[in-house]
């Protein structure tokens, strides 16, 4: 295990939320450029996940999975 990946370990246990997003105040426990990057398609508008049987598209990965 890395020393990141430790110290975001530690963060679930303590609460600690040091990772914020660049748009609005929410804080995240874990540097993941997934979550922070769908959670920044919230702000942005950008749809990047388009399924596979339509032309619908969604701003995060498992909004397009529970779609389907």
């Amino acid at each position: 295990m890395t020393r990141q990946k430790l110290g975001e370990h530690h963060n679930i246990h303590t609460g600690r939320a040091p990772y914020k997003c660049t748009f609005c105040d929410d804080t995240f426990r874990r540097y993941s450029n997934m979550k922070l990057g769908e959670h920044h398609n919230i702000h942005t508008g950008r749809a990047p996940y388009k399924c596979t049987f339509c032309d619908d598209t969604f701003r995060r990965n498992s909004n397009m999975v529970q779609h389907r």
